[in-house]
This record gives C-alpha cells, structure tokens and sequence, in this order.
C-alpha cells in the first residue's frame, strides 16, 4: 500500500514537472517571438497608405474611412485624412463619396492651409453631380472679395454676387496692344469689352468648377507662360541697362551701312545717296535693334557658361540635321 501511495506521488510529480518544462520552455523560449500583434490605429493607418501606394485606391479608400471611425486622432489629423479620401474618390470618379470626406474634412479643421483648394474640389464635386446652381453658390462664397472697397467704386458689372469694376476694366484695357486701344475710347467699344470680359469670367467660374484648371496640360500651359513672361522682364532690364546710344554712335553705323541707305536709280533717275539725316529714325531702330540683339545674345551665353549647361543633340549628318 505504501509502495502504491510513493509510486502515485512520484507520477504526480513527474507530471507536474513535465507541465512546468513545457510551459517554461515552449511556452515562453518555444514561442519567443511569435507575441500576437495587436491591431492598432497606427497599423490601420498604415495598412491604408500601402494600399494607395499599390494603386489599390478603391480599397485604401475604404481602409482609411475605417480608421476615421475608430481612431482618436486630433482634429486637424482627421481633417487630413478626410481630405485624402476625398482626393481619392475623385479620382475615382465617385463624387457622392468624395463630396460627404470633404465635407468632413472642412468642419474638423476650418481653417486648415488646405482651405482654399479643399473649398475648389467642394465645387468641382459639385458640378460633377449635375448640381450647377449649388457649385455656383459655394463658388461665390468661398471667393475671397473685397466687396467693401468695391462699393465705394464704379461698378459696371455683377456676376451673381461677383462685382466688375471700373478699375478692373480699365486695367484689362491697358494690358491689350495698343493697336487695339483707338477701338476701345468709345462707348460701343469698351460695351463690347465688358461683354468679352465678363463672358471669359462667367466660362473661367465654370471651368473651375470642373477642375479644367487644374488639369495638367493647363497648369503646363500657366508654368510655361510664366516662364516666357519672367525671361522678357529679364531681357528687357538688359537690354534698357545694356544699350545706350549716343549721336556718334549713330553717325559711326551710318557711315559702316551707306550702302543701305540708297534710292536706286529709276527712269533716268541717277542712285541718290540719302543723308544721314534723312534717314536718322530708320538708322536709330536698326541700331537699336543691332544692340539689343547683341545683348541677348551675350546674356545667353554667359548664362549658359556660368550654369555649365552641356547640349547632348547631335544633328543627323545624313539629312543635314534636318528632320525628316
């Protein structure tokens, strides 16, 4: 009896033993490693950002709505993140969508620096659901216009709430050519004007509303045109600094050209030579131009050489560098 009762309590403490190894050994050692992962906000986060980095839009769309139902972030983040997912459904097409993130994403954070292209998708999202006179509406509010100061001048045109004034138009009149001008002093000129102005306004709006301004070819189109403007403010500085003419300088380029300045001999007419003074104003002009494209020209070059650009074309020598 007491042999069974010693055998019962050493298989008792073999066994225990055996419990102890294994949860000290497999399950702590054995599993090291292998903890579960708790699925937290930042991970959600993550999830949806690699998602849209791996062109899945529809889905990365869906996971970072998930984490705005579930996280604590600030207001200013979930803003953020609103404001992506809308992007996002535009992009794909989904304006419904697209229209309630942004809208989200506007009462997080009113004033975030995103407002004023947060407030252009508004429009545009709006317009793309067929709902014209709402785009309008929120158009005209979220332009940013000093109507205050306009009251106190001439206005000659509304559009919606959008005033036009006279100083508006008067400024749209001085960028045109001159050649232009003499038909604008009249009253039916400058009628037809306002009528061309405010019609490129009202189709601007409307373009805008459908993010035609944002398009890439456009903003192409813009970065170029202020880049040619920006480059003829520079040549033109040169050019005032660069040529100074003097009456001598003249006379010189005369007497080097005379040739130019000829009558060739017609009708028993003999060749007259023209006097410098004759043709003082034609000899100014091409000096002038003589110089300026002189200083271009060296501006150019000293650009290029400063910034050691290198030109890779070569020239096809079979066609003479003409391309067929």
């Amino acid at each position: 009896m007491k042999k069974e009762i010693i055998l019962s309590l050493v298989v008792a403490l073999l066994v225990s033993g055996v419990y102890f190894f294994s949860q000290r050994y497999f399950g702590s050692q054995g599993l090291k490693g292998q903890e579960k992962r708790v699925w937290t906000e930042a991970l959600q986060l993550e999830f949806a950002n690699t998602l849209l980095s791996k062109g899945l839009s529809r889905q990365a769309a869906e996971a970072f709505e998930a984490y705005l139902d579930k996280t604590h972030a600030g207001n200013k983040d979930l803003s953020g993140v609103a404001y992506k997912v809308g992007n996002i459904y535009m992009d794909l097409g989904e304006f419904e969508k697209a229209l309630r993130n942004f809208y989200k994403s506007e009462i997080l954070e009113p004033n975030a620096e995103y407002k004023s292209e947060l407030g252009q998708r508004i429009v545009e999202a709006l317009e793309n659901l067929g709902l014209s006179q709402q785009a309008k509406y929120e158009l005209e509010n979220r332009t940013s216009l000093n109507q205050a100061a306009k009251t106190q001048e001439n206005i000659v045109a509304r559009i919606g709430k959008k005033q036009i004034t006279q100083s508006q138009i008067d400024a749209a009149i001085d960028r045109t050519p001159q050649w232009m001008r003499g038909e604008l002093s009249t009253d039916e000129g400058k009628l037809k004007f306002i009528r061309q102005y405010v019609a490129a306004d009202v189709l601007y709006d409307k373009a805008k509303r459908l993010g035609f301004d944002r398009s890439p070819n456009v903003i192409q189109a813009v970065d170029d045109y202020k880049k040619n403007i920006a480059v003829q403010a520079l040549m033109q500085k040169e050019v005032e600094q660069g040529v100074k003419v003097d009456a001598d300088d003249l006379v010189l380029y005369y007497k080097a050209n005379k040739e130019k300045y000829v009558i060739p001999a017609k009708d028993k007419q003999p060749e007259k030579q023209l006097s410098f003074e004759e043709v003082k104003s034609q000899v100014e002009n091409e000096y002038k131009f003589k110089k300026q494209q002189e200083v271009v020209n060296n501006l150019i070059d000293k650009s290029l050489e400063q910034q050691e650009v290198e030109i890779l074309f070569k020239p096809n020598k079979e066609n003479g560098g003409q391309k067929k």
